[in-house]
């Protein structure tokens, strides 16, 4: 199942529901007959309403705030907040964690060492963002792209306060999926010119969010991921 189908669904069911029907929009006329049955001696008073000035102002601040935020609504899914956003002439899915806020705000532990297949070869280690962000890199020599690169991938432990996913849309195949138990989503993301992609698997576990993304084939990706070892 993709993304799109996801997305879809929800809405299907959101609909659905008649709670969320959108409210009917009466004529002026309809509303003038009603409010002669309900109030006869005049409408009740109401607080007065801000100046125009005022009001366009605020109109201005909305505007201008939606335009910035791309005034994407969020759909929740699978442990993410799923959002849309558009910038330039470019829409994005944006990815957060659902629970990211009683998430711990640094990495307490490591939750995974890598079960490496022989084809590929440790490179290097890092801790980012003030104890945040925790990689290790591997690198492959199974093959070589035609631009004489080798292929690569990335395992990523974050907290859930990090801000880890802007996907192009136009480019990019979404599909929602399950690793070690957890919800999670596979994006591949052609590179225009070269028959490489960038391929990426992410997770929640628990208290923290996984990536692993690279230039690996997918497959590789998703057999790395399910054979992670719990410490």
């Amino acid at each position: 199942m993709t993304l799109k189908n996801v997305l879809e669904d929800i809405c299907m069911e959101e609909y659905a529901l008649p709670a969320n029907a959108p409210a009917h929009r009466f004529s002026r006329r309809h509303r003038r007959a009603i409010n002669a049955v309900l109030y006869p001696d005049g409408l009740p008073k109401t607080k007065r309403r801000l100046p125009l000035k005022c009001r366009v102002i605020a109109v201005v601040a909305i505007v201008a705030l939606a335009a910035v935020t791309g005034c994407a609504a969020v759909i929740r899914y699978g442990g993410f907040e799923f959002g849309k956003e558009r910038v330039g002439f470019q829409t994005f899915i944006t990815v957060m964690a659902d629970d990211r806020h009683k998430a711990p705000k640094i990495i307490e532990k490591i939750c995974y060492d890598v079960h490496l297949p022989e084809k590929y070869w440790f490179y290097s280690e890092q801790m980012y963002d003030d104890e945040a962000w925790y990689e290790t890199i591997y690198m492959g020599d199974e093959f070589t792209f035609s631009d004489g690169s080798k292929p690569w991938f990335i395992v990523r432990q974050m907290t859930k306060n990090t801000s880890f996913a802007g996907i192009d849309v136009e480019d990019c195949e979404i599909n929602m999926i399950k690793i070690k138990g957890y919800d999670g989503y596979t994006v591949v993301q052609h590179i225009e010119g070269t028959e490489k992609c960038i391929n990426s698997i992410t997770w929640n576990c628990e208290d923290y969010t996984h990536i692993i993304i690279g230039t690996a084939p997918l497959d590789d990706i998703l057999d790395i991921a399910e054979n992670l070892i719990e410490k």
